[in-house]
């Protein structure tokens, strides 16, 4: 692949949206180098292929700090405060946008969906930004009138009343932002205001996580509380005690979640009880040493990096035995007849997916590689600080599609996520509400919402969703 694309992002007040105007000043391009053809032996004895390589610029004081795999894209986020976006099946370049200062906080991107309209959700410490992931300019959706007509509205962006501390999740017209001082808090996108928040027990450490397919909604604390919730119907669905903290990330399938402790264990979790669905291991998998990071979810495994160098593979079921292989940062992905790992000495090790036994070795491109884990399909790819990136696959298999990024969803995205009204809350004679702590804003003095309803006592995680409740506890 040759040549440069450029798509010229929407404009937007610095205020509103803290995304800068695409500068004429600021010169970037796309430098994917085209393929020769040559792969070092080790490849083409491995039956590897590159399939794209590209190269971003920055200058010598500047580096990429993070690379981001998410739905069909990849991100590349700059220590200038630019993000850079790429097809994940071509390595096209789509746009670039400058989204702060230099050295700012960027989260990791989450997906946004809200029947057919799927954009890109960008969180800074007190904002949140809708991007459309093919142009990077910004996102609209249908609004019905009154009329029966409908025309396109921005989505956001959102004002945060704290700074956050992980990215935000959002579906349809809700955002849901883990905050600090022990609060989680729900905001309206139409609305830019927010509509609930609450109290919790413990800090959540997670990111929380939005599965729209499903409506439901999933947080879990330092404690080890997990707590799903239906976003539709504000019911919780389920709470589950770990009895210890979690590490990295959750992470789901169309059945379950996946999360890991520092007891050590590996947990998964039925998405409909909460139940462990590993059988034999009702109190969780033990894990031989401490994670680094979260569980990694392939059709048939589940991966979890460790401390020392290991990496834990355990089967959703027992069709064979589970395996630690040594040496390893991370699994990269899943071929049909091999996994590819990350060594720790920076080459692509293939091994037996039913026994981790060592099949073949192959060098990174260049020193200085890392890698990312993609657990959809069978692209390898691998990332550099120095802005370099490049794709591998197995020889002679077709190219991959949009979807082959995507995980399978329950529901068609034509079915809207926010159709149905959460039920209203018992009218009762209204309470006081709690005294604000210090330093804590007031929801009531924001968004002018009436005083909480006395009633049947909810859950801190129906509390929130049953807007406009605004509990505290």
């Amino acid at each position: 692949m040759s040549g440069q694309k450029h798509h010229q992002p929407g404009c937007w007040s610095l205020a509103a949206v803290a995304v800068l105007a695409f500068s004429p000043h600021l010169s970037w391009c796309l430098a994917a180098a085209a393929l020769d053809g040559r792969t070092p032996d080790s490849w083409s004895a491995a039956g590897v292929q590159q399939v794209w390589q590209i190269t971003v610029p920055v200058r010598h004081v500047d580096r990429i700090q993070a690379w981001y795999l998410v739905d069909a894209y990849l991100y590349a986020v700059g220590s200038d405060g630019v993000v850079r976006a790429f097809v994940a099946a071509t390595g096209e370049h789509l746009w670039t946008q400058p989204m702060g200062e230099p050295l700012c906080t960027l989260f990791h991107p989450t997906v946004y969906q809200d029947g057919d309209v799927r954009g890109m959700v960008f969180t800074f410490q007190d904002r949140v930004v809708f991007l459309d992931p093919v142009t990077g300019s910004q996102l609209y959706r249908p609004h019905r009138l009154e009329s029966g007509e409908t025309e396109k509205r921005p989505v956001g962006p959102i004002h945060l009343w704290a700074g956050s501390i992980s990215p935000v999740v959002a579906t349809g017209d809700s955002v849901f932002q883990a905050a600090p001082r022990k609060r989680i808090r729900r905001y309206s996108i139409s609305r830019d205001i927010q509509i609930a928040q609450v109290g919790i027990d413990a800090a959540v450490v997670l990111p929380p996580l939005c599965l729209p397919e499903k409506d439901l909604l999933v947080l879990a604390d330092r404690d080890g509380t997990v707590a799903v919730a239906d976003i539709r119907t504000s019911e919780t669905v389920f709470t589950v005690e770990l009895n210890a903290g979690p590490v990295g990330w959750i992470a789901a399938d169309e059945n379950a979640l996946y999360l890991v402790t520092g007891f050590p264990r590996l947990h998964v979790l039925d998405l409909s009880n909460g139940h462990e669905r590993l059988e034999g291991y009702a109190r969780g998998y033990l894990l031989p040493a401490m994670p680094v990071g979260g569980p990694v979810v392939t059709k048939d495994s589940v991966y979890v990096a460790l401390e020392g160098g290991k990496l834990q593979r355990v089967g959703k079921e027992l069709k064979w035995p589970n395996w630690t292989a040594t040496g390893i940062r991370r699994v990269l992905a899943r071929w049909p007849d091999r996994v590819a790992l990350l060594a720790e000495d920076g080459n692509i090790r293939f091994v037996r997916p039913e026994t981790g036994e060592t099949l073949t070795a192959i060098e990174p491109p260049a020193p200085g590689f890392d890698g990312l884990s993609n657990p959809l399909n069978d692209a390898i790819i691998l990332t550099s600080a120095r802005g370099e990136a490049r794709c591998l696959r197995p020889v002679n298999v077709p190219p991959l599609k949009e979807a082959d990024f995507r995980p399978v969803t329950s529901r068609p995205a034509s079915a809207p996520a926010d159709e149905t009204p959460a039920p209203a809350a018992p009218e009762e004679a209204p309470v006081a509400e709690e005294e604000t702590a210090p330093g804590e804003e007031s929801a009531g003095e924001e968004t002018a919402q009436p005083a909480e309803q006395a009633g049947p006592k909810l859950s801190p995680i129906e509390a929130l969703i049953a807007d406009p409740l605004k509990s505290r506890r």
